[in-house]
């Protein structure tokens, strides 16, 4: 069997020593977790670690994957650019629609440099975004993953070289169905 945490928190004046972010980004680097979830600094409350499930339960979601070295002013405008669409397309629609959470997202493909991935933690969520930091190496895994808290729509908005990735039949060997079943999951 294996273990799964979602996140830990510690409080009080004894644990006053533990950084919150540092213990959940080393669950995501031991793979004690799928993925971290922060929320945007905000100097009324001193926690940026968030509950996944709590924050996007019913949400729809729009999600860029990125490394955000640096974050510049593209990758924040595709996410707006993509989080204005999903509300346009959703308008349309004749049911109401559900609130929409923006999420930057880097994964632990190449490993996670603790002081790094802060470093970068502090510039996303000091410019009011979400930022999930997660073990998933595809798309179609961080797509199963957000299944699991919300059935409202869902957006990945990617940079051209992820789209080509994407296509890339080399990177679903493991699977049987290769890309096909590849493309199936992530619809």
């Amino acid at each position: 069997g294996q273990v799964i945490i979602d996140v830990v928190k510690c409080s009080g004046p004894e644990l006053a020593k533990f950084d919150n972010r540092r213990l959940n980004l080393e669950l995501v680097k031991q793979e004690l977790a799928e993925a971290v979830l922060f929320g945007p600094k905000n100097p009324k409350e001193s926690e940026q670690v968030l509950n996944i499930s709590d924050c996007v339960w019913g949400k729809s979601l729009v999600l860029q994957r990125g490394f955000y070295r640096p974050l510049t002013n593209t990758h924040v405008d595709v996410l707006q650019k993509g989080t204005e669409q999903l509300k346009r397309d959703l308008a349309t629609k004749k049911k109401p629609a559900p609130e929409t959470l923006s999420i930057l997202e880097i994964n632990n493909e190449f490993g996670i440099d603790i002081d790094d991935f802060i470093h970068r933690l502090e510039i996303i969520t000091g410019l009011g975004f979400h930022l999930l930091v997660s073990n998933f190496k595809y798309h179609y895994e961080i797509k199963r993953f957000l299944r699991q808290y919300t059935q409202a729509p869902l957006a990945i908005v990617i940079s051209a070289r992820h789209l080509e990735d994407i296509f890339a039949p080399e990177k679903y060997k493991n699977l049987e169905g290769g890309i096909h079943e590849a493309l199936g999951k992530l619809l």
